[in-house]
């Protein structure tokens, strides 16, 4: 018994290139294609699709001229439709991205106006605070806490020792601490 197509089946229909290569090639330039595009990053999910396209390129190419080296072609092919996928990625990024602030709505990092109220009246209170020690103990209170610097830079710049400096900032540091409320942000 013959296995005959029945007159009313549809047959596949195929573009000429597909016949001008023998299937198993055309298969393994798949199959091959698959795998590289899995190993250069391409998603799961597009891999079919790139290959697809790939092939129709193919078809295309060789209504002009036969192409001898499918696999090359296929591979080249591939990586032009990576660029092109990814350039029209950006572009779309770029379109559908707002580029008004004012369409976020994001909050102004800036302060409000009353908080920098509020910030004034506190350094101002400090202020009034540090006048009860000297403007030594001041200074050095503010190198460290401020500046940054470590006791003993400060003993070296000043000529005094680490344990002078050590005392400067327990002064400045309990001279802040007797009017805790001086400091609290109003409410």
């Amino acid at each position: 018994m013959d296995a005959q197509p029945r007159p009313n089946a549809r047959q596949p229909e195929f573009s000429p290139c597909v016949h001008a290569h023998p299937r198993n090639d055309l298969q393994r330039a798949r199959q091959g294609l698959s795998r590289w595009l899995r190993r250069h990053g391409t998603p799961r999910d597009e891999v079919e699709d790139v290959i697809q396209d790939a092939f129709v390129r193919l078809c295309r190419a060789e209504r002009a001229a036969p192409i001898r080296n499918v696999p090359a072609f296929l591979t080249a092919a591939a990586k032009r439709i990576r660029v092109d996928r990814w350039r029209c990625a950006r572009r779309e990024a770029r379109l559908f991205f707002p580029e008004s602030a004012d369409a976020l709505d994001v909050p102004d990092p800036a302060p409000q106006p009353q908080a920098l109220a509020e910030a004034g009246d506190q350094l101002a209170a400090l202020a009034r605070q540090l006048e009860a020690v000297s403007p030594r103990t001041c200074d050095i209170f503010f190198q460290h806490r401020l500046e940054g610097r470590t006791y003993a830079e400060i003993a070296a710049d000043l000529g005094i020792s680490v344990s002078a400096v050590e005392k400067h900032i327990a002064r400045a540091a309990f001279a802040l601490a007797d009017e805790p409320a001086a400091v609290a942000p109003s409410k």
